[in-house]
């Protein structure tokens, strides 16, 4: 995909490329007659792209985000206490084929965000976008340098924003190779007991490089999750449940 194409949500400063992906989603949007939003079809083009805010996909039905593999990279310079994709009720997205990173802090070796990806619900709830049904495939997570990109690499919390323990269930994780996160690579949250429902995970990587905690932790019981990883490197547990039992 040419970048030529793109040059209307590129910005250039200090040398480096600014990549406006929450312009391109909006631009994707169509409104039904019930004026409910559907997504289209955004895709990233290749080459090296700094991203200064998170990427909002917010109260949307099936939009699909898909880069050049590994030749689209992402690199989040924002606010560190915020992750770089938002997900909040949108229902049926998929993500695909490309890298994420953060910017490494050398003077701290705090992650330069909360999480590549958050899966969440808006604190109030609108039923016409239950959060379900995401995709995410094929994506390098991670710097690889030995500090941390992010806190987690996905972070599943029905309540991050204030919303309600309903949905944001039944997703489905392939082919991630995960890196450069120092709590977890997943990480579902206390009080996300919805969260739990029907989740995969195949033929991951999650590699915690000596300096992450977990591999997959859940602070919410389990309900027909399946998860299949490589990897290791955890300086407490590959797998950690703090929650057993219904």
């Amino acid at each position: 995909f040419s970048i030529y194409f793109m040059i209307q949500y590129i910005e250039v400063r200090d040398n480096k490329n600014y990549l406006d992906v929450n312009r391109m989603i909006e631009d994707s949007v169509i409104l039904n007659e019930d004026g409910l939003r559907f997504g289209g079809v955004v895709n990233l083009p290749a080459g090296h792209f700094f991203i200064s805010e998170p990427i909002r996909l917010w109260k949307l039905f099936g939009i699909k985000i898909a880069g050049q593999g590994m030749q689209t990279i992402l690199t989040y310079d924002g606010d560190r206490n915020l992750p770089v994709f938002d997900l909040r009720d949108v229902r049926y997205p998929r993500i695909e084929s490309f890298s994420i990173k953060a910017k490494l802090n050398y003077t701290d070796s705090q992650p330069g965000a909360k999480a590549a990806f958050c899966l969440a619900r808006h604190q109030e709830l609108d039923n016409n976008y239950n959060s379900s049904g995401a995709i995410l495939k094929d994506i390098q997570f991670g710097s690889g340098g030995g500090l941390p990109d992010f806190k987690y690499g996905i972070l599943i919390s029905s309540t991050e924003w204030g919303g309600p323990d309903a949905n944001n269930d039944i997703n489905m994780f392939d082919q991630l190779r995960i890196q450069g996160y120092s709590e977890a690579a997943i990480h579902i949250a206390p009080g996300s007991s919805q969260a739990t429902h029907s989740n995969t995970f195949s033929n991951c990587i999650f590699n915690g490089g000596g300096i992450a905690k977990y591999g997959f932790y859940t602070g919410s019981t389990l309900n027909r999750v399946r998860v299949s990883f490589l990897g290791g490197g955890h300086t407490v547990s590959d797998i950690y449940l703090a929650e057993v039992g219904g």
